[in-house]
């Protein structure tokens, strides 16, 4: 399963203070790594960044005509401009993408006003809002009719003001839905990158294609030497003989486990070694060699967020 994603996390994210530019320089190129498609950026992280990693495509949010200035001699993928900024007569160079908030009986109508002040630029639309809760059957329904009726690509950005952005981030990708964003860190807002990776992985045995785990647990570490922590909740309380937090499935009833800890060792590393197996099934591997592979998994420490690196001194996996 392959599918467009977008990390949001420069914009939607708050910056710890001190950041320093090569943290978020490496967090970028982890996510490229990892097979993230694009990464959004606005003026404060090209201010900060100056240099531009490669590998990985970049969105950049435009808020005022002052900012177009500052994408020249950046190779940008699209220029994104909010629905409520199309007054400010903004007209950048480069392919457009509008975001806006999903209006049921208008969204068409919105996508074209949009087009005319443009200039016919928008290439992509992102839909930001609270799609609420749906049935795997709705949110069937609701993508299929999206994608018949938009004449462009739409990426949908699942908002979780009612707790239920990571629950449509999963359904919109077993819906068909093509662009899906998100913010790596936990930031009560928006879903999770990191808590969607592991729900498909865990609970649905996907592994999305072209997807790679140690770049991303990398990209993970990084973002906590980058993001506030405390105010993006990202940083997890440690609970003593808690490995855990259940749920219950709206649908079925039956008990969840939303978000596993890595720290739970016999489960992390049970889960680890089936999504290890299916990812050597394709690989071109001789049987010894993903055997010695599987049965490493067993001995080795798999906590990515080890706290020796998020919490201590250290600022990344091999200082």
């Amino acid at each position: 399963m392959r599918k467009v994603l977008t990390d949001i996390s420069l914009c939607e994210g708050d910056l710890i203070p001190g950041a320093e530019a090569k943290d978020i320089y490496s967090y970028i190129r982890a996510l490229g790594g990892a097979g993230i498609r694009y990464v959004e950026i606005n003026r404060r992280t090209l201010c900060k960044l100056g240099k531009l990693p490669r590998g990985i495509g970049y969105i950049f949010r435009v808020t005022e005509p002052e900012d177009l200035k500052l994408m020249k001699g950046h190779n940008f993928s699209y220029a994104l401009i909010r629905y409520a900024d199309l007054f400010k007569n903004i007209r950048p160079d480069i392919p457009v993408m509008l975001e806006m908030p999903f209006v049921e009986r208008a969204y068409r109508q919105m996508t074209g006003y949009a087009q005319s002040r443009l200039g016919g630029r928008i290439t992509a639309v992102r839909f930001r809002d609270d799609f609420g809760y749906k049935t795997m059957g709705e949110m069937k329904r609701f993508v299929a009719k999206i994608k018949s009726t938009m004449p462009l690509p739409v990426d949908f950005c699942p908002k979780d003001t009612e707790k239920t952005a990571l629950d449509c981030a999963v359904k919109f990708t077993l819906s068909g839905a093509d662009c899906i964003s998100f913010t790596v860190p936990r930031t009560g807002r928006f879903a999770s990158l990191k808590e969607y990776v592991l729900l498909l992985m865990m609970s649905y045995g996907i592994i999305l294609d072209r997807f790679d785990m140690s770049e991303f647990s990398r990209a993970v570490v990084d973002s906590e030497l980058v993001f506030n922590e405390e105010e993006s909740c990202c940083k997890r309380q440690n609970v003593p003989y808690q490995s855990r937090i259940a749920s219950i499935n709206a649908e079925t009833g039956k008990k969840v486990f939303i978000d596993p800890f890595f720290n739970d060792s016999f489960a992390g590393k049970t889960h680890f070694s089936s999504a290890l197996e299916k990812m050597l099934e394709k690989a071109n591997i001789d049987e010894e060699t993903s055997a010695i592979l599987v049965d490493a998994v067993k001995y080795y420490d798999i906590d990515i967020c080890s706290d020796s690196v998020l919490y201590g001194k250290h600022k990344g996996i091999t200082q």
